[in-house]
């Protein structure tokens, strides 16, 4: 029976498994972008990172934003996706905001979390070696 009842707890915890989702939304009266290669997209965790990377002479403006969730899964993980939904917008950069713990029932769970990001273009490219350092 104990054999029975921890099967049966296993392959509930397998059904819950990882789950990952990002919608993007394009900002409205942005211009349309061709989409760009996910892998050239920059993800920055703030405002900060950009001005201290990049620089304040480069200008972006913010053509979407990207809300994201997930369960169980890594930074690396959550990254590639935004990088996917940013490239389809056509983003040079995602521009990461803080993530949240989603409170679920009674109790806050630490594996789920929701968070914001905008996807930014910048009006002048910035160069590879600036962007990289």
């Amino acid at each position: 029976m104990k054999g029975a009842i921890c099967i049966l707890a296993c392959l509930a915890a397998a059904c819950a498994g990882s789950k990952l989702s990002v919608q993007a939304r394009p900002l409205y009266a942005t211009p349309s972008y061709a989409p760009t290669d996910p892998a050239s997209i920059v993800i920055y965790a703030g405002e900060r990172e950009v001005v201290q990377r990049v620089g304040l002479k480069r200008r972006f403006r913010t053509i979407g934003v990207l809300h994201w969730r997930s369960v169980n899964r890594t930074a690396k993980e959550i990254d590639a996706a935004l990088r996917e939904e940013a490239a389809a917008l056509g983003a040079d950069a995602v521009l990461k905001r803080l993530p949240t713990v989603i409170p679920h029932g009674l109790f806050a769970r630490d594996d789920l979390f929701s968070g914001y990001a905008d996807a930014i273009r910048f009006e002048e490219k910035p160069t590879a070696d600036v962007v990289r350092r």
